[in-house]
């Protein structure tokens, strides 16, 4: 398989129809989030906030693709999970293994992040490690506890469960150059403009802010109702940082992870 293969050439007939045609969407552009797949979670017909709804991972790539296309492939930028649950069913298209199975195998089990977890559609959390998570609903007088959550809304996009340290454990390897041959890390780093404040550059998977400092800080952020997180690093790998705030608050989390990221690599 090759990065630039058509979507089409490994999952044929998935994405067509619409204003879509998969012979014209690659792999690297769905990883990059330049393929114009529209995000299936602004669909009418998914509900953010039914935490107990279990979703397979074809139902939301239909969601997605019920939407025009953002723009033709390679034209535009614009986040994408319905791209990455797109990538979970190729990968176990060409491995016979789900991506939860691809995952523990390569990542999981060999650098030991002993509290990452691929829960599936399961409410439970495993291990103690893990916070509680609160929003605030319109009309409400007290916060809506939304920690035990069917995570099977994010598929490959979001998914799992970690923790700060661990975060920081893969993060330091993955910029390490642990996890990844030497060429491969050079593609998943490099990047296309996204127009976006604060990313500076997205690669695959990954995305570069550039701090005024001139330190450019490679990561990603996830975001689920009660928890906001951000985790990266370095190039290298050698100064790593991982953030995890509830998101009812009144400041944008993204500020938040702003200041922090000029307060602890300002150092």
């Amino acid at each position: 398989m090759n990065l630039d293969d058509s979507i089409e050439k490994w999952l044929p007939g998935v994405i067509q129809g619409n204003g879509y045609d998969g012979n014209q969407i690659t792999i690297r552009q769905i990883l990059n989030h330049t393929s114009g797949i529209a995000e299936y979670s602004r669909s009418k017909e998914f509900d953010l906030m039914d935490t107990k709804k279990s979703y397979a991972a074809e139902e939301l790539v239909k969601k997605g693709i019920s939407l025009p296309p953002d723009f033709a492939p390679g034209k535009g930028w614009s986040y994408s999970n319905t791209g990455y649950v797109l990538l979970g069913i190729l990968i176990e298209k060409v491995t016979g293994n789900s991506y939860a199975e691809e995952i523990e195998n390569r990542i999981i089990e060999p650098i030991e992040l002993s509290d990452t977890f691929l829960p599936g559609n399961s409410t439970v959390i495993p291990g103690t490690k893990h916070p509680r998570g609160y929003i605030q609903l319109d009309g409400a007088s007290e916060p809506k506890d939304v920690t035990y959550y069917n995570p099977s809304m994010g598929q490959s996009a979001g998914e799992m469960i970690s923790t700060a340290d661990d975060l920081n454990k893969f993060f330091s390897y993955l910029l390490g150059g642990k996890l990844l041959k030497d060429q491969q890390l050079k593609q998943m780093l490099s990047t296309v403009p996204t127009g976006i404040e604060g990313i500076d550059g997205f690669g695959l998977g990954i995305y570069e802010t550039k701090l005024p400092n001139g330190i450019s800080i490679w990561g990603h952020t996830g975001g689920i109702p009660g928890f906001d997180t951000f985790a990266g690093g370095t190039h290298g790998g050698s100064h790593t940082l991982a953030v995890s705030l509830n998101s009812m608050g009144k400041v944008k989390s993204s500020d938040l992870f702003k200041n922090i990221l000029l307060a602890e690599f300002s150092k």
